[in-house]
């Protein structure tokens, strides 16, 4: 009697916890869809092809472009995104890490639109975001990276030759799509016969290490 009894309490409480669930989903659809449905993105990166690629030289002097390949890996559609740089960071030669004085979160600016948000990213489609340029300082003739943030602030978003982590977020009307952090690093060694119309990068030259999800 006593297992019988156990029996039909826990198909009793099975039946309740049941009607609930129906009903939760019957007064709030869209959070319940939300559960099952939601936007995830990936980002990828490299040195390759469209990601890493010179750009129109200007007074002679070439530069080069990092981007960033946002995509939509999961199975409802993504509104609004916006790519934040939450956090910079400078590696010292002790390889601790040093947070940029001053820095500021900021966004990126979406490749080809110069603008800061997009209006979608459908589930299995992508779009491309300038993450930073590359290219020589007239000042010092020695190469710098340029963060494409919407606003620029030479201090802390013109980096010269290190080693560097960037801590990113990609955003949506409907949750946060992805965190990560990116290792770039890039030195002051250029490639050519020292004319900057003539300056190429060596694989040695920028290096875009592991990006890590949060």
């Amino acid at each position: 009697m006593f297992w019988l009894g156990l029996a039909e309490a826990t198909g009793t409480l099975i039946l309740a916890v049941g009607t609930l669930a129906l009903a939760a989903v019957a007064i709030f659809p869209e959070h319940a869809r939300a559960l099952v449905y939601r936007p995830i993105a990936y980002v990828f990166y490299g040195r390759h092809s469209f990601l890493f690629q010179q750009m129109s030289s200007q007074g002679g002097t070439p530069q080069f472009v990092l981007r960033l390949l946002v995509t939509n890996v999961g199975n409802s559609l993504a509104t609004v995104i916006e790519c934040h740089v939450t956090d910079l960071r400078f590696i010292n030669v002790s390889g601790h890490q040093q947070r940029m004085p001053n820095f500021i979160p900021i966004r990126l600016r979406w490749t080809h639109t110069s603008e800061p948000v997009v209006d979608y990213l459908a589930e299995a489609t992508s779009r491309v975001v300038d993450l930073a340029y590359l290219a020589l300082e007239a000042a010092t003739n020695l190469p710098v990276l340029s963060l494409a943030t919407e606003i620029g602030f030479h201090q802390f978003t013109t980096l010269p030759a290190g080693s560097y982590v960037v801590e990113l977020t990609v955003t949506s009307k409907e949750r946060t799509l992805f965190k990560g952090c990116l290792h770039v690093s890039f030195t002051n060694q250029w490639h050519g016969s020292g004319v900057p119309a003539q300056l190429t990068l060596s694989a040695g030259d920028l290096y875009v290490g592991r990006l890590l999800e949060r």
